[in-house]
């Protein structure tokens, strides 16, 4: 989480500064944590939280898409009868 959250924060700042999109939304959107808590805090806050689900859901679909790679990557080279 030491790590995790500043590369959130900073990768939230960064496509601020591409998108143009507002400060708030990309933060929330890219830092790790529940979807409904960053969610409802970007909603109190006032900002869009619909954006702050879809970056989230976004976020959540590249992981899982990762993991999957990574693991069919890792079954490939394993020995055969190998667990």
């Amino acid at each position: 989480m030491v790590t995790l959250i500043p590369l959130g924060v900073g990768l939230g700042l960064v496509v601020h500064e591409w998108t143009g999109l507002p400060v708030l939304d990309t933060v929330f959107g890219l830092v790790p944590g529940g979807v409904g808590e960053m969610v409802a805090a970007t909603a109190g806050l006032g900002g869009n939280s619909a954006l702050v689900a879809g970056m989230h859901l976004v976020r959540l679909l590249i992981i899982v898409w990762t993991v999957n790679v990574l693991v069919a990557a890792i079954r490939r080279n394993q020995r055969p009868g190998a667990s």
